[in-house]
C-alpha cells in the first residue's frame, strides 16, 4: 500500500511525449453524480483550480455505508503501458478513493482502489499506472484493459464516522508511455519476509512465511469485540492484526522449532473453545494451551506452556517465548484484515512485561534472561524478543510458564493471578452455554457430539457484541444472510437470547424505504442490492417468534417486517411485466438480478437463491400479520405470497425447458447446477410444488459427482462446506445412507482435526498456501448444525417432526442414541432410540407439544407415527 500511495503522488516522467488532456473539470455537464442507497452526493465548479476552475464532489453518507462518486462516458482504447494523471485536492476522513474504468457492457471494470487514502490539503499531482490498474471484476475473460466507455472517481465509506467530505478534481491527462516508466510495482513487505524466509532454515519464520499452508482457531469470549488466534504449531496472536508469540526449546544445545516436532491439536473436554497443542520431541514434551477470560470490552488472552521431561536421564531446558511481528492470520489472507507482518518498530522486555510499539502487551512469568533481535534490517518493523526460562528437569518432572495478555481493556496481571483457576472457571462458563443440547451418541460419532457444541461455541466467538459475523479477520461484518442461518441454528441450540439481541440490532440499519441492507459493519448498512436479504429478515423474526411464542417482539418488529415486505414487492412487480415476459419468461415476477449469491458477484443474475428465501418472506410476513391480529394486511401479504410462489414456479419450469436440463437451476440465466444453493428449498420448507423429479435428478447428480471426488475417481481443487446443506436434501430425500457418506467425507476435511471446523474453503493440497476465508467460519458452523440436527429431527413441509431420518443403524447397536433437550417450534425434544435384538426402542419424553402435522420415526421402508406423549413404542 505505501508503495501505491508514494507512485499515486508522483508526477509524470515523461511529460511530454504525447500527453492527451481528457478534462479541465471547467463544465460539470460531462459528469453525472452516482451514489447508494441514502448516500448525498452533488458537484459544484470552484475557480480556485490549477490553472483556473475544478470540479468538486461533496457527499454525505447520513449514517449509512455505501459510496458516491462522479462518472462520464469518455471512450479510451489503450496502449500496452500509459498513465493517468491529475490534481485533486479535499477535506475528506480517510475512506477509500476508487478510480474505474468500465467497458461498454457496464459489467467489466478495472481500477485502482487506495483503501484509507490519506486525502491531501492543498493541490497535489496524482499519477495511476498502467501496472496499478487491475481487472476489478466482470464477466470477461480477458484481465487486460482494451478499451473502456465510462471512467469514474468514487470515493466508498472505509471508516467509522467517515461521513461528510469534499473531494476536488483537475487536470485530468492521459499519456501512452515507453515500458521503462511503467516498472512493476515493489515487493511488499510481506513478500519481502517470505523472501528472507527462503534463505533460513525451516522452522526460524512462521510456517506461513515459509511456503506452507497454516491453520488456526480462536481465542475470545462471548460477544468480545476482539479475538486471539492459535495457530496448530502453538503460535498465539495477540489481537486482531497483532503481533504473536512463539515458542521454542533448547536441549543438547539444539534448538527445537515447530519444524523439529509432531504436533497434536485438541480442545479441552474435546469440544470446550480452550484449544491446546501438544509438541512431541525425542527429549521433551510441550503442552500449550490458551483461553480468553472476561467480558466484551474487559477480556484478556492466557497462555500456558507446560514442559516435561520424558526421557530418562535429567536435562536442562532452555524454553523461549519469542515476541515475533508476524500475526498468526498469515499472508496470503487478503480480504478486509490483510495477514501477515504486525510491525515491531518499538519493542521493550521489563521483568515479565513485554511492551511493544508504546503498548503493553504482555504480562509474563519474569524470563531468566531476554534476547532482543530482529527479523530482517532494522527499521523494517521486524524487531522480536525471546524470554528465556532455564529449566533443570528430573525424568517425569514439568514446570509451567504462563502469561497474560489485555485482549481488550487495559488490564493488569493480578499478583495473585492463578491460570489453572482461571482455566476452569472459563470451562465452566462455557459448558453452561454449549450444553443445552445433548447427544449422547456411540463412541465412533463421539465427533459428532463434540463438534455440535464447539460450533455453537464458534458462532458465539465469531460475534461483536449483538453482530453476528461469519468470521473475524476476513468477513468481519454481518451479513443477515448469514445472521438468518446463524440463528436458526441458535434457536435450535438454545441461544434464543443471542437472536433476539441480534435482530433488534440488526432491525436499525434498514433502510427509510424499506430495503434491508445485505451486510452491516462499523461503517454502517451496506447498500448493495442482494435480494434475499428482505426474505431473511423477515424469517428470522418470524422463527425466533415460533421457538419463543414471543408476541411482544413480533409486534416490536412489525414495522420492519411491514418495511422488508413492501420492499419486496416494489421488487417483484418491477420483473413482473409483459416487458420483461417477453424479453425471457423465466425472468417474470421474480426478484430482480443480485450478486447476493457469490457465484454471480463478475455479473449479477436472477438468482433463485433469492426467490427461495423472498418466497419464505412472504410466507413468513403473513404469518406474522395472522399472528398480530392484522387481517387486512395478512390476506394482501398472503396474495402477494400466492401470486410470487406460482411464478418461481412457473420460472424453473421455463428455465429448465429452455437451457434444457432435468436439475433445478441455480439461476434462470445459465441454467447452471448449484446444489449447494438448491438445497434452500428443502431447509426453507418450499419442497412442496416442485416437481419431484427436478429434486431427484438435481441431487441424484450432486451425489454422483461428490462420490466420485470422495473416491478420488474425480480430481477437485477445493470446496466450500457450505456443503453440508446438500446433507439436509439427503435427508429429506430418504437418502440416509448417501448423508451418512456425505458426512463422513466433510469430518475428514476438518483443519486440524482435533479443533472440530472448517474453513469457507477446503483445499485438496492441504499444505499449498491459499485464501481459505475465516477459520473457523462462523456460517459454515451453522450449516454443520442444522444438518446435523436434521438427521436427528426437523420439522417437515406438512408441520410433522420427523425423527432419525438421518441417524446410521449402526449407531443404534447397544445402548443406542439418545438427544436431550433440543429446541423446536414445538418445545424441548429428548428422545431416545435403541436396537435390541430384532426390537428398536423408542421414547419420546413428555414435554413437547404434538405438532400438527404429528411426529414420525422415520425408517428404511416404513415410517412409523407417534400418536400421544410421552412416548414408549417398539418397533419390530
Amino acid at each position: 500500500m505505501r508503495g501505491l500511495l508514494l507512485s499515486l503522488l508522483l508526477p509524470f516522467t515523461t511529460h511530454a511525449q504525447g500527453t492527451r488532456p481528457l478534462d479541465d473539470f471547467s463544465d460539470a455537464s460531462h459528469w453525472r453524480v452516482v451514489a447508494s442507497n441514502q448516500v448525498g452526493a452533488a458537484i459544484r465548479i470552484v475557480d480556485d483550480g490549477q490553472g483556473g476552475k475544478a470540479l468538486c464532489l461533496d457527499y454525505d453518507f447520513n449514517g449509512v455505508s455505501g459510496f458516491a462518486g462522479i462518472q462520464r462516458d469518455l471512450p479510451l482504447d489503450y496502449p500496452q503501458h500509459y498513465a493517468f494523471s491529475f490534481a485533486l485536492k479535499a477535506d475528506s476522513p480517510r475512506n477509500d478513493l476508487q478510480f474505474k474504468l468500465i467497458d461498454d457492457s457496464g459489467d467489466n471494470v478495472w481500477w485502482v482502489n487506495s483503501p484509507h487514502f490519506d486525502f491531501p490539503k492543498a493541490w497535489q499531482d496524482a499519477t495511476y499506472r498502467s501496472g496499478q490498474i487491475a481487472k476489478a471484476w466482470g464477466p470477461g475473460p480477458d484481465p487486460v484493459l482494451h478499451h473502456s466507455a465510462k471512467l469514474e472517481f468514487t470515493i466508498y465509506k472505509n471508516v467509522a464516522g467517515g461521513e461528510k467530505g469534499s473531494v476536488c478534481l483537475d487536470r485530468l491527462a492521459f499519456a501512452p508511455l515507453p515500458a521503462t516508466d511503467d516498472p512493476p510495482l515493489p515487493p511488499t513487505p510481506n513478500e519481502q519476509v517470505e523472501a528472507l524466509a527462503k534463505k533460513s532454515p525451516r522452522g526460524t519464520f512462521p510456517r506461513s512465511f515459509s511456503g506452507e499452508q497454516n491453520y488456526w482457531t480462536l481465542l475470545g469470549v462471548d460477544g468480545g469485540g476482539d479475538t486471539g488466534l492459535m495457530n496448530e504449531d502453538g503460535e498465539i496472536e495477540l489481537g486482531k492484526s497483532q503481533p504473536s508469540v512463539a515458542p521454542s526449546v533448547q536441549v543438547d544445545g539444539k534448538q527445537v522449532t515447530w519444524a523439529d516436532v509432531r504436533t497434536a491439536q485438541s480442545l479441552q473436554d474435546g469440544y470446550l473453545p480452550i484449544p491446546a497443542v501438544q509438541w512431541t520431541h525425542a527429549a521433551f514434551k510441550l503442552d500449550i494451551s490458551a483461553f480468553a477470560q472476561g467480558r466484551r470490552g474487559d477480556s484478556q488472552l492466557v497462555a500456558r506452556y507446560r514442559l516435561s521431561n520424558t526421557t530418562q536421564a535429567p536435562h536442562d531446558y532452555r524454553l523461549a517465548l519469542q515476541v515475533q511481528p508476524f500475526q498468526v492470520n498469515p499472508p496470503q489472507q487478503f480480504l478486509n484484515t490483510p495477514g501477515g507482518i504486525a510491525p515491531i518498530n518499538l519493542l521493550r522486555v521489563q521483568g515479565g512485561d513485554v511492551v511493544v510499539n508504546g503498548e503493553r502487551a504482555m504480562h509474563a512469568d519474569v524470563p531468566d534472561s531476554v534476547s532482543n533481535g530482529s527479523f530482517g534490517d532494522e527499521g523494517r518493523g521486524l524487531y522480536s524478543s525471546r524470554l528465556i526460562y532455564h529449566i533443570h528437569l528430573q525424568p517425569g518432572q514439568s514446570r509451567e510458564v504462563d502469561w497474560f495478555a489485555p485482549l481488550e481493556g487495559k488490564a493488569q496481571r493480578p499478583g495473585n493471578f492463578d491460570a489453572e483457576v482461571a482455566q476452569a472457571q472459563v470451562a465452566r462458563q462455557w459448558r453452561g452455554k454449549l450444553d443445552v443440547v445433548r447427544l449422547d451418541l456411540p463412541e465412533q460419532a463421539q465427533a459428532f457430539a463434540d463438534t455440535l457444541r464447539g460450533a455453537q461455541a464458534q458462532i458465539l466467538l465469531s460475534r461483536d457484541g449483538p453482530m453476528l459475523r461469519p468470521g473475524t479477520r476476513s468477513y468481519a461484518r454481518s451479513w443477515i444472510r448469514d445472521g438468518a442461518m446463524m440463528s436458526e441454528a441458535l434457536l435450535r441450540t438454545g441461544h434464543a437470547d443471542v437472536v433476539r439481541d441480534y435482530l433488534r440490532w440488526y432491525v436499525q440499519y434498514q433502510f427509510k424505504d424499506g430495503m434491508v441492507p445485505c451486510c452491516v459493519d462499523a461503517r454502517g448498512a451496506d447498500p448493495v442490492p442482494e435480494n434475499d436479504s428482505h426474505g431473511e429478515l423477515i424469517h428470522a423474526i418470524a422463527e425466533y417468534a415460533r421457538y419463543t411464542g414471543d408476541t411482544a417482539f413480533l409486534r416490536e418488529m412489525w414495522p420492519h417486517v411491514q418495511g422488508a415486505f413492501a420492499y419486496m414487492e416494489k421488487l417483484r412487480l418491477s420483473e413482473r411485466t409483459e416487458e420483461n415476459r417477453a424479453k425471457n419468461p423465466a425472468f417474470y415476477g421474480l426478484m430482480p438480478v443480485s450478486i447476493s449469491h457469490e457465484g454471480y458477484s463478475a455479473k449479477p443474475m436472477h438468482s433463485y437463491w433469492d426467490d427461495a428465501w423472498a418466497l419464505r418472506g412472504y410466507i413468513d410476513a403473513a404469518w406474522i400479520a395472522r399472528q398480530l391480529g392484522e387481517q387486512d394486511d395478512a390476506k394482501a401479504m398472503a396474495a402477494a405470497r400466492d401470486a410470487f410462489r406460482s411464478d418461481v414456479l412457473a420460472s424453473l419450469r421455463s428455465a429448465m425447458q429452455q437451457h434444457g436440463i432435468d436439475y433445478l437451476p441455480g439461476c434462470a440465466e445459465l441454467g447452471d447446477f448449484d446444489p449447494t444453493s438448491s438445497t434452500m428449498w428443502f431447509a426453507l420448507g418450499l419442497s412442496d410444488g416442485i416437481p419431484q423429479a427436478a429434486l431427484q435428478a438435481t441431487w441424484r447428480r450432486y451425489w454422483n459427482e461428490f462420490d466420485a471426488r470422495a473416491k478420488g475417481a474425480r480430481a477437485w481443487k477445493d470446496f466450500t462446506p457450505y456443503e453440508w446443506r446438500n446433507v439436509v436434501a439427503f435427508v429429506r430425500l430418504g437418502w440416509r445412507d448417501r448423508a451418512n457418506d456425505a458426512v463422513k467425507f466433510f469430518f475428514d476435511h476438518q483443519q486440524p482435526k482435533g479443533w472440530n471446523q472448517w474453513a469457507e474453503v477446503v483445499s485438496s493440497t492441504p499444505r499449498k498456501p491459499f485464501f481459505l476465508g475465516d477459520l473457523p467460519h462462523a456460517w459454515v458452523a451453522s450449516d454443520f448444525i442444522r444438518s446435523v440436527l436434521d438427521m436427528f429431527a426437523y420439522v417437515d413441509d406438512d408441520d410433522a417432526l420427523v425423527l432419525a431420518a438421518g441417524v446410521p443403524s449402526d449407531w443404534l447397536q447397544g445402548e443406542g442414541i439418545a438427544i436431550r433437550g433440543l429446541q423446536t417450534p414445538f418445545g424441548a425434544l429428548s428422545y431416545s432410540l435403541q436396537r435390541d435384538g430384532s426390537v428398536l426402542k423408542l421414547h419420546v419424553d413428555g414435554e413437547l407439544q404434538m405438532p400438527r402435522g404429528g411426529i414420525v420415526l422415520h425408517l428404511p421402508g416404513k415410517d412409523v407415527r407417534v400418536r400421544s406423549l410421552p412416548a414408549n413404542i417398539e418397533v419390530r
